[in-house]
């Protein structure tokens, strides 16, 4: 996920770049099960705006359990170097290089619980399958991409790196090197008839240039915008 520094996100509004994992999407919404991966900007949580690396999780479809970070007991934190609520240490600049928050959530075989690691080295730590019981074996639905929050009637923050996707690379926030991990860790690119592209407020947010790239980059997508939205 490229990181990008959005400064301007006013108080009580949060953006966010995020990895979903759903269970089962086949029970009722208060049994679904969803942890979230990814970097914010969140005027609601801290007093700055600064972007942080967060966890969150939900076992009843956000409706009375989980939380964000270690704000409950849910996700188990490995080590001090690094972890919910730290700070992203580097950022994309528009138009020029670009910095990359690489994140990898996969599931222990042995003891079933959902490992998260950062920059593809750094074991940060693990949701229980407890809290997971309809993530018992894998999930069933992965969901990537910009999410924003705001008060009603107050316009809407930022999303990505501020700017529409449709400006391209190194200047809209961008996935890349997306890929699916199975049962035993083995890598495969996406199948791009499988994926679903969704702006829920076309206007003001969009993702676009979703498309298998090369060995390198493999599935990429841009997605963003400046936000306005009441």
């Amino acid at each position: 996920m490229a990181t990008y520094r959005l400064s301007n996100i006013p108080t009580g509004q949060s953006s966010s770049a995020t990895i979903y994992l759903h269970g089962d999407v086949n029970v009722p919404n208060n049994e679904r099960n969803v942890i979230q991966i990814g970097w914010h900007v969140s005027t609601l949580l801290y007093d700055t705006n600064y972007p942080r690396f967060f966890t969150y999780w939900t076992s009843d479809g956000y409706e009375k359990t989980g939380c964000v970070n270690l704000l409950c007991p849910g996700f188990v934190s490995t080590t001090n170097i690094y972890g919910p609520g730290s700070f992203i240490p580097q950022f994309s600049t528009y138009g020029g290089e670009q910095k990359y928050l690489a994140i990898l959530i996969a599931r222990d075989s042995n003891t079933g619980n959902w490992w998260v690691t950062y920059n593809d080295e750094l074991p940060l730590g693990y949701f229980p399958k407890e809290l997971l019981p309809t993530m018992d074996d894998c999930a069933e639905m992965v969901q990537m991409g910009g999410h924003v929050y705001s008060p009603l009637n107050v316009p809407s923050p930022p999303m990505g790196s501020g700017h529409p996707s449709n400006e391209g690379r190194n200047k809209a926030a961008y996935f890349i090197q997306v890929q699916f991990v199975d049962w035993f860790n083995r890598t495969y690119d996406l199948d791009p008839t499988r994926i679903v592209a969704w702006a829920d407020i076309g206007d003001y947010y969009s993702i676009t240039d979703n498309h298998y790239v090369d060995d390198k980059d493999k599935f990429v997508f841009a997605y963003g915008g400046a936000g306005g939205f009441k």
